[in-house]
């Protein structure tokens, strides 16, 4: 009986019961509040049933983006950069589309979802409708061989592949960089790698342990 107890006071402990509080509302309010399915992780062996992807051991399963932090992270670059509305917002691994969805709602013109399970695009697509976004393209590819829009460029990444992955994902930037893009950023969620390049500079550094990100300015 008196474990019972102490498993109860335990229970009830106030930083516990604000944490479960903040992750209700990170991973399901949203869901609750504009009838999408963006919550619930996806094992990689789903993201792709018919794997015929050279990089499939270097991905990593889908998880929701928590929306507090995604908020967040824009207001800080927004304080970096006042102009990152007009630039393009790229979610490298976008997934269900949930940070793509707050991304149009947070003011950028032009949001690009790069994703290359059907599977998810489906969802994806299903979630925008729900919200009637107008402002977001999904690009079905491999994240290494994206096309990037001319103009300023805002790449999102959330620890969607592991290193050797994410460095081709890098590389594919940098070649593909020019005059044409006048500034860029990386916003690396959960960052489980730095990125060791002289190509990024590191500008901030957010080490909250719910969802840590670092944002790099891209050296043109």
């Amino acid at each position: 009986m008196l474990n019972l107890i102490k498993k109860l006071l335990h229970r009830m402990n106030p930083k516990l019961i604000m944490k479960q509080v903040r992750l209700f509302y990170d991973w399901q309010l949203f869901d609750i509040f504009y009838g999408t399915d963006t919550a619930l992780s996806v094992s990689k062996d789903k993201i792709l049933k018919n794997n015929t992807f050279n990089d499939f051991n270097h991905m990593n399963n889908y998880v929701g983006s928590l929306t507090s932090r995604v908020k967040y992270m824009i207001k800080t670059l927004r304080k970096i950069d006042s102009l990152i509305n007009s630039y393009s917002f790229i979610d490298l691994g976008s997934g269900k589309g949930k940070v793509l969805i707050l991304a149009e709602k947070l003011g950028f013109l032009k949001v690009i979802g790069v994703e290359i399970s059907p599977e998810l695009n489906k969802i994806c697509r299903s979630n925008l409708a729900k919200v009637k976004s107008k402002n977001v393209e999904i690009i079905e590819c491999d994240a290494t061989k994206i096309i990037l829009p001319d103009g300023g460029l805002v790449f999102y990444i959330y620890n969607s592949f592991r290193k050797p992955m994410l460095e081709k994902v890098l590389k594919n930037i940098e070649n593909s960089f020019d005059s044409k893009n006048s500034v860029g950023y990386v916003i690396h969620m959960d960052p489980k790698c730095s990125l060791d390049n002289l190509k990024y500079t590191l500008i901030h550094e957010d080490n909250y342990y719910l969802n840590p990100f670092h944002i790099y300015k891209i050296n043109y």
